[in-house]
């Protein structure tokens, strides 16, 4: 496998022209230029229908866009690098990918999180709130955070989806990407979160995030990101 630049050579990170996804009934995602930058978050806007989620699969090297379009990420070519892409990236937001067992400590969680990263045999000990707290403190800055022993179920919404972006940051991702920013229901959640994202790029990860319209950035439009508009379709996706 071979790069195209590189790493100290990617500008921009991610790069995508006629990006384009047919579905048995037409369009999912039609024709789309763009460029992203690293260290940066940029928010793609569109209705359902609209291929937000579909595109942001692409972006992480998990979904095959039609053969017409023209997509690098990392220094990477997609599809033929996807696995690559897949490595270096880690997606939230999208249910049948990161949904958490409600049911499980927020310690167990973590700890299957880090087993899942570490070298095959190695034992990861019973994680401990001071572990939970070296792990989820960088996103949860000055938030309380939930102990080892609280139960995913008790996590409210906005800690629920913070929570898994923590778990997403452990294998040190160079692309994040958050699908349906504005899931969350209060405006007040959703500047948490964007603040939050900021953030996150601010330390040179990129950072890719969907919404339906602008009305969810409203409360924090003074935020610096960068929007890039779907085309609509008419039919939900």
């Amino acid at each position: 496998m071979e790069r195209i630049v590189t790493e100290s050579e990617i500008f921009p990170l991610i790069e995508g022209r006629s990006v384009l996804l047919n579905g048995p009934r037409g369009a999912i995602i039609e024709p789309l230029d763009f460029s992203i930058e690293p260290g940066t978050l940029t928010i793609f806007l569109g209705h359902a229908g609209s291929g937000r989620t579909s595109l942001l699969l692409a972006l992480t090297g998990r979904l095959k866009l039609s053969k017409q379009s023209q997509l690098y990420v990392l220094g990477y070519e997609l599809p033929d690098d996807m696995r690559a892409v897949r490595n270096e990236s880690e997606i939230i937001g999208v249910n049948d990918l990161d949904r958490l067992d409600e049911q499980v400590t927020v310690g167990a969680t973590v700890r299957e999180r880090l087993s899942l990263y570490a070298r095959a045999w190695t034992h990861i000990p019973r994680v401990t709130d001071a572990k939970v707290n070296e792990i989820l403190a960088p996103i949860f800055g000055t938030r309380p955070i939930p102990q080892a022993r609280d139960l995913v179920y008790e996590l409210s919404e906005l800690d629920n989806l913070l929570f898994r972006i923590a778990l997403a940051m452990i294998s040190q991702p160079k692309l994040l990407a958050v699908d349906n920013i504005d899931s969350l229901h209060e405006d007040q959640d959703r500047a948490v979160l964007l603040e939050i994202l900021n953030k996150v790029a601010s330390t040179g990860v990129t950072v890719v995030a969907s919404a339906t319209g602008e009305e969810a950035l409203r409360v924090v439009v003074e935020m610096p990101h960068n929007i890039v508009i779907l085309n609509n379709s008419s039919e939900e996706r």
